[in-house]
């Protein structure tokens, strides 16, 4: 893969693969996870926000096998709560039970959960980061779509819509969080001064990406000059924990 292939691709897998071992299994379990969080907005009550606390934890160390076990558990015990809420939410919705697009919709939201769910799992386990957690994700903003598409039945054109714009994002995230094989910015000390370490560390721990603009401002007040720096902080994103520059300032691999 070129550079150029690199800038234009619209497809995670192949950015991955072309990335070898230079993606470390830390920056792969938060790709995995910043694939997740993309689906809080389509997907807000079938919401696994704690096991994905756990998961971005873990890969920086800070969770113990036992938490991270608990963690798991826990999303299957999500899954049968969210299932039994989804029924009773349907059932009792304006649609009679035996309405065919009531349980078409109450399909799709099973079907998007169990796809979440698969992709949060991943996420906290210990093999598969990465290219699993991208297919799944996938498949989730698929079937999520579905509930927006069933009132009209244009379930296929929804579901491959919805497919081909999550993986151009989850694109997007792979340039966010890995610099490329084609160049490495070697960062001067006097950069980190203790103003841009401390903005850099509330954007890192509250995901506070916003904040990446002003993050520019600070890295250029204390002598940063590098172009690919400051036009990926001032870009228009997306950015996620394990962001390349984030992680650059505040040295984490």
């Amino acid at each position: 893969m070129t550079e150029a292939d690199w800038l234009a691709c619209r497809q995670p897998a192949p950015m991955l693969d072309a990335l070898g071992d230079l993606a470390s299994p830390r920056k792969r379990r938060l790709f995995a996870c910043a694939c997740c969080r993309r689906l809080e907005a389509p997907l807000p009550h079938l919401w696994l926000r704690a096991a994905l606390d756990v998961a971005e934890r873990f890969a920086d160390g800070h969770v113990s096998n036992d938490e991270l076990r608990d963690a798991w558990r826990r999303v299957g015990e999500d899954l049968h709560t969210a299932h039994r809420r989804i029924e009773i939410e349907t059932r009792s919705g304006p649609r009679p039970p035996k309405d065919v697009r009531a349980s078409a919709l109450l399909e799709a939201q099973y079907s998007a959960l169990r796809e979440l769910s698969t992709a949060v799992a991943v996420s906290i386990s210990r093999s598969g980061l990465g290219q699993d957690a991208v297919r799944a994700v996938q498949s989730a903003a698929q079937t999520a779509a579905l509930r927006t598409a069933i009132g009209d039945w244009q379930v296929r054109a929804a579901a491959s819509d919805a497919g081909c714009a999550e993986e151009l994002a989850q694109a997007e995230l792979v340039r966010d969080l890995f610099t490329d094989r084609f160049w490495f910015v070697v960062p001067d000390p006097v950069w980190f001064t203790p103003d841009v370490l401390a903005l850099a560390n509330y954007i890192y721990n509250d995901h506070a990406f916003e904040q990446m603009p002003i993050l520019a401002d600070a890295l250029q007040d204390a002598g940063c000059e590098s172009g690919r720096v400051l036009d990926h902080c001032r870009g228009p994103g997306p950015h996620a924990r394990g962001c390349w520059v984030v992680d650059l300032v505040l040295g984490k691999e």
